[in-house]
């Protein structure tokens, strides 16, 4: 009788352990995803701010689409002008096995400013 007891007790425990790992791979998942959204968004956000600064055309198209493992991004960038300031806006969407998800990214330039910084120099043309 003891026996069963403890085997009970022990595939109960099993049990437990097991949904942590389902668990935890599913938010490995998740975090992974929203890392390479960041990631788009910043080099989307990046290249924008380089083609403002140096009025070469470096995304041709506002909407593009990136696949990266099993995830598809929707990337949306447009740049406004106001005044003498620049405001690049990046969205990021796509879609998940936890739903929906939406990114965004914005900076604010001066027209003022020129690529004087040194890492306006690593780009290509």
């Amino acid at each position: 009788m003891d026996a069963l007891v403890s085997t009970l007790v022990l595939s109960v425990g099993i049990l437990g352990l097991a949904q942590l790992q389902a668990h935890l791979w599913v938010n490995a998942g998740q975090l992974y995803s929203d890392d390479r959204a960041l990631h788009t968004a910043a080099d989307r956000i990046e290249c924008l701010e380089f083609q403002a600064l140096t009025e070469m055309t470096v995304i041709d198209t506002p909407e593009t689409f990136v696949t990266e493992s099993s995830e598809n991004f929707r990337v949306d960038a447009r740049t406004d002008r106001m005044n003498s300031e620049i405001h690049n806006h990046v969205d990021v969407h796509w879609m998940s096995r936890t739903g929906d998800h939406e990114l965004s990214l914005h900076t604010t330039l001066s027209e003022l400013t020129r690529a004087a910084h040194s890492r306006w120099l690593l780009a290509s043309p």
